[in-house]
């Protein structure tokens, strides 16, 4: 059975966070790094918001899946975000894991959202 993304219900809000960025006088330090907790469902919606963006700006960052043991991380999968987006993207051979987070330095806040998909696979 494919997944029905369509149905609200099949969601469940994992994470929400929102950031605005330091300044040390008048220069721009940017968002530091975080991450998601973690999450355990194959398919995630990241969504974010970023209020009053230029127009020349088109990418937020990137996300990160992380795979983590007791002696390392391994980062697995590279996702690129665009600025105000909704994207449903899927983690491959992994039960559960944590999205990680780079912000580009230029952007000067940030809502996000990661939603994890909880229905039928």
């Amino acid at each position: 059975m494919a997944p029905n993304f369509s149905n609200s219900n099949n969601w469940d809000l994992a994470y929400q966070e929102g950031f605005i960025s330091d300044s040390i006088g008048s220069l721009n330090v940017g968002i530091p790094d975080f991450s998601s907790p973690l999450l355990n469902s194959p398919y995630c919606l990241i969504q974010n918001e970023v209020i009053n963006p230029k127009l020349s700006w088109r990418l937020l960052g990137n996300a990160k899946s992380t795979a983590q043991s007791n002696f390392f991380n391994a980062y697995l999968d590279r996702i690129t975000l665009e600025i105000n987006s909704s994207q449903i993207i899927r983690i491959k051979d992994l039960s559960s894991y944590r999205l990680s987070f780079d912000i580009n330095i230029w952007i000067p806040n940030l809502s996000i959202k990661v939603w994890e998909y909880v229905g039928t696979v």
